[in-house]
């Protein structure tokens, strides 16, 4: 029989002092991270200390954005605990010594042991989910409450996807039906704007968005038009282009008098300007309305170039001598009429806008009619009933008195990618965390502690990458002060936390991030609070080297004969191949050379050896390519 595993507490490694202070759970803690600075570690030592001191399992949830994350950490917590179990006393000692920085007693050593069983025992385990995992138990267990139907069942995105295919599919058949419907009408406004690979691709990016898209409905509702015609500038009397040119064609929208004069002063110049005298007297005679529909075709392109540029000359020689003042009326003039155009781009973008969400909120309609014949949710109808559950008070307080006696402390991972509806259902559970007898309503019959009830998020906005999903990096920074706020109220602890120091690059890495974000144009929109970027290095006295290479641009291409033999055409090699060359000569060049890796004292290996690469693609594909070309061993991608 195997003996167990003796269980090292140099496996874990001592925590830095912010790492200490971030675990400490009897305090709300808001931890702004860099990447590789040991988020998981305090996400693990947190729930750690939570256990040790005295909450129940059940009152701790833990929510993370991929599946992949909370697997790691339920492994790691698992991992922890279970150590504990089989470590001799004196090493168990020093590791709740480390995590805590105070020495145990022999009740704690005792407890400790008893921790990985307990766990084993909660009904579900720890609950360490994503918060989409966490919404459906949540719905699963309060259907009604929620207005869902029971025994409802999630789709993925493929089911999803096809569901909303054929949502528009029957929105394009109605539209083709009903002639003078609205939606016929947005649906051919839309079709003079876009050919038919573009309204794809406009449909794909509109039904992706549809939380966006039900939470502009869902705000404006009828007052969505007005919201829109202020949105791009315009006052409700400029709703239309018809108003617009008919307002900038009264008598008194222009200088018509001193028009009128500069038109005879422009009878006395070139022969250009004797054209342009006589189209801008034709329009001044106009009546309004027919001035309106002029404007663009005839007016406007007196003062306007076909770009769209103002013309530089307005007068020549012979009019400036008529008359001085003529020049500056027609610049007063030019720049009415640029303004003028300017409305009509931004009644043109409303008028586009307003049809392209007259054809989403049919197709949504479309969309919810074919889920709920099948009875199903998909996952931002999740987040979305869940937020509904939560905001009603009396909903969720009836949710928090049967989620096993209630939730006491929650830990939120990778919070730069949570979304502002998501942040509403953490908002829902922590609601009655920081008020009345909400703060103390905490553990069970088995509370060892006298805790508050805590709020722990960590994230970095650098790292934001899901913005396609509804993720918004400054929502870390709102939520934090509204926290704040609602915490130091309630006379409990918050503490705004920075990492800084990474244990996974050195220095010389990390020096040249800090540079390259010094610039304000790289640093522009990285930090919700403006806060200069700042890494630091646990691994002092390491090795580190960063080179800049010139960027491998496109051959300029020849135009080769069509009558050359196949044999004569130059070929050409894309930047990525030549990139994927010289990388590749670089490292055999290394082998070649015998080339010392200092850091072990002997020559490079190719196991040494790691390319990243932003995705799996050409470019990878040619890099492996080339390595096996030069000789170089390659494991492939992975």
């Amino acid at each position: 029989m195997s003996q167990p595993q003796k269980i090292s507490r140099k496996k874990i490694g001592k925590a830095t002092a912010s790492q200490i202070l971030a675990a400490n759970p009897t305090r709300s803690v808001w931890v702004s991270a860099n990447a590789g600075t040991g988020k998981t570690r305090v996400l693990v030592d947190r729930i750690a200390r939570l256990l040790l001191a005295g909450c129940a399992p059940q009152k701790i949830l833990c929510l993370t954005f991929t599946k992949t994350a909370a697997a790691e950490m339920a492994e790691r917590i698992n991992h922890r605990l279970g150590g504990w179990v089989i470590m001799n006393d004196a090493d168990l000692k020093a590791e709740l010594t480390d995590l805590s920085q105070n020495e145990p007693d022999i009740d704690t050593i005792t407890h400790a042991r008893t921790l990985f069983a307990r766990v084993l025992e909660t009904p579900g385990g720890l609950k360490i989910r994503t918060i989409h995992s966490f919404a459906e138990s949540l719905l699963a267990r309060f259907p009604l409450e929620a207005g869902v139907a029971p025994h409802f069942t999630v789709i993925d995105e493929r089911t999803a996807s096809e569901l909303m295919s054929s949502a528009q599919n029957n929105v394009l058949e109605k539209s083709y039906l009903k002639k003078n419907s609205a939606i016929s009408k947005a649906m051919h406004h839309l079709a003079e704007l876009v050919n038919e690979e573009s309204f794809a691709k406009l449909m794909r990016e509109l039904t992706s968005a549809k939380s966006n898209l039900n939470h502009i409905l869902a705000t404006y509702g009828d007052g969505l038009d007005d919201a829109i015609t202020e949105m791009v500038g315009l006052e409700q009397s400029e709703s239309t282009i018809e108003k617009i040119l008919l307002n900038a064609c009264t008598d008194d929208a222009f200088n018509n008098d001193g028009l009128s004069q500069a038109a005879i002063a422009l009878d006395h110049g070139a022969a250009g300007s004797k054209k342009m005298g006589v189209a801008l007297s034709g329009w001044l005679n106009e009546t309004p309305q027919k001035r309106a529909d002029d404007f663009i075709s005839i007016h406007a392109a007196l003062f306007i170039k076909k770009d769209g540029e103002a013309k530089a000359k307005l007068t020549t020689k012979g009019t400036d001598e008529f008359d001085s003042a003529a020049l500056e009326i027609l610049l007063t003039e030019q720049a009415r009429v640029l303004r003028v155009l300017e409305k009509i781009k931004c009644a043109q973008t409303a008028n586009a806008t307003r049809a392209l969400l007259t054809v989403g909120r049919a197709i949504q309609a479309e969309y919810e009619i074919l889920k709920r014949g099948g009875g199903v949710l998909d996952y931002d109808d999740l987040i979305e009933k869940a937020c509904s559950l939560l905001a009603d008070e009396d909903s969720a307080s009836w949710v928090h008195f049967k989620l096993d006696g209630g939730i006491d402390h929650i830990l939120v991972d990778e919070s730069q990618d949570t979304s502002p509806a998501q942040w509403i259902v953490v908002k829902g559970l922590a609601g009655d965390f920081f008020s009345g007898r909400g703060q103390r309503e905490n553990m069970g019959e088995d509370a060892q502690d006298n805790m508050g009830r805590t709020v722990f998020a960590v994230g970095d906005e650098k790292q934001s990458i899901y913005s396609f999903q509804g993720a918004d990096p400054y929502e870390f920074g709102r939520m934090s002060d509204y926290f704040e706020k609602r915490i130091t109220d309630a006379g409990a602890e918050f503490t705004p936390l920075q990492l800084i120091t990474s244990f996974r690059s050195t220095n010389a890495v990390l020096k040249t991030v800090d540079t390259v974000f010094d610039n304000p144009v790289a640093f522009d929109g990285l930090s919700f609070k403006d806060e200069k970027v700042l890494h630091k290095s646990h691994r002092s006295g390491e090795a580190g080297l960063v080179e800049l290479w010139q960027p491998e641009l496109p051959e300029s291409i020849i135009d080769a004969d069509p009558w050359d033999a196949p044999l004569d055409r130059l070929s050409f090699k894309s930047p990525q191949t030549k990139l994927a060359e010289r990388i590749a000569a670089t490292i055999k060049g290394w082998f070649d050379n015998n080339e010392i890796l200092k850091s072990k004292g002997r020559p490079i290996r190719p196991d040494d050896i790691l390319i990243l690469v932003r995705r799996r693609g050409v470019f990878a594909d040619e890099m492996i390519r080339q390595l096996k070309l030069n000789g170089v061993e390659v494991a492939g991608s992975d």
